[in-house]
């Protein structure tokens, strides 16, 4: 018999996690924060880590007790049966016909920011992209992993290099005091931003190739979810500081503006880099996810060709 093989540890898995929710939104997400809520927006993402929080918890026992590359079809199945189970993976590849091409769309737009490609040549970039996620998949779980936490150091470090090289000082923050905090506005910001974390259910399907499940998983999806939180933070704090949104800035073009304003044009090329990883990061850990979630809906017909594994992600079992 063949399982996937256990080769994820606790970094790893912090990559995976962290990149799979920054993703498309770390570029765009904190200036429609900014946008529609100001300074207020401030004190949403510390509202949001707070409200995601019980769901990350739901989460990281699920997947501690019960890793499995069906993710949240077979949490459903184990508590409600095969049938809503089947649903359950019909209802998340529905998403890859609207949110495969719209993610490929927003990463092939920093490779026409950087060599101001059109049409097919923007065509033959995402056919490349899908191609490099192909060849991923077929290496295994770890050569995903390794490359996501690549991209999420890469977006720490321009992160910290715009506040060193921006002056930015912790007094210098315009944190509004909690009684002056709007409602509204702060629940506008919230709407906004509450999708940057959905991408906690496909790190789920990553439990089971963890080599400690059990101690790893939920420790990875914890610190994952705070260092998303805390980038996202950062980046708004820099958006704030930099005035770098409204009718002037695109939402997505705000943090190449805020690099070319401190280091000069020749510096756009490490914002569009950073930012077509970013994407391409999301866009490789869902897909990777749902070829999870694929092949463990098919093993209710094991002659089935979706419910083979090619080598690399293959280990003996007795």
């Amino acid at each position: 018999m063949s399982g996937l093989k256990q080769e994820l540890g606790f970094a790893q898995g912090v990559g995976l996690l962290s990149t799979s929710l920054l993703g498309t939104g770390v570029f765009a997400v904190p200036a429609l924060g900014a946008i529609v809520a100001g300074e207020t927006s401030l004190w949403a993402w510390p509202a949001l880590i707070v409200l995601v929080f019980p769901v990350a918890i739901v989460f990281a026992l699920l997947g501690r007790h019960f890793p499995s590359a069906g993710g949240v079809a077979h949490f459903v199945e184990m508590a409600f049966g095969p049938r809503l189970a089947r649903v359950t993976g019909w209802l998340f590849l529905s998403v890859i016909p609207v949110g495969l091409p719209a993610a490929l769309h927003i990463a092939s737009g920093f490779t026409q920011a950087l060599f101001g490609w059109h049409g097919w040549q923007l065509l033959m970039a995402e056919m490349a992209t899908l191609g490099l996620v192909w060849w991923l998949g077929l290496r295994g779980a770890s050569s995903s992993a390794n490359l996501q936490t690549l991209v999420a150091i890469l977006i720490v470090a321009l992160l910290a290099a715009i506040w060193v090289y921006g002056d930015i000082s912790l007094k210098a923050i315009p944190f509004p005091a909690l009684p002056d905090v709007e409602i509204s506005p702060l629940f506008a910001a919230l709407s906004v931003m509450f999708w940057c974390f959905v991408g906690l259910e496909a790190f789920a399907h990553m439990a089971s190739e963890f080599r400690h499940p059990e101690r790893d998983f939920p420790r990875a999806l914890i610190v994952g979810l705070l260092l998303a939180g805390i980038v996202y933070w950062a980046c708004t704090v820099l958006v704030l500081h930099f005035h770098a949104y409204g009718a002037a800035n695109t939402a997505a073009a705000s943090l190449p503006t805020i690099v070319v304003q401190l280091f000069g044009v020749q510096a756009l090329w490490v914002a569009s880099v950073v930012g077509f990883l970013a994407c391409f990061a999301s866009l490789n850990i869902y897909i990777q996810s749902f070829a999870r979630l694929v092949w463990s809906q098919a093993q209710h017909k094991p002659d089935s060709y979706l419910a083979r594994l090619s080598p690399a992600w293959c280990r003996a079992t007795r």
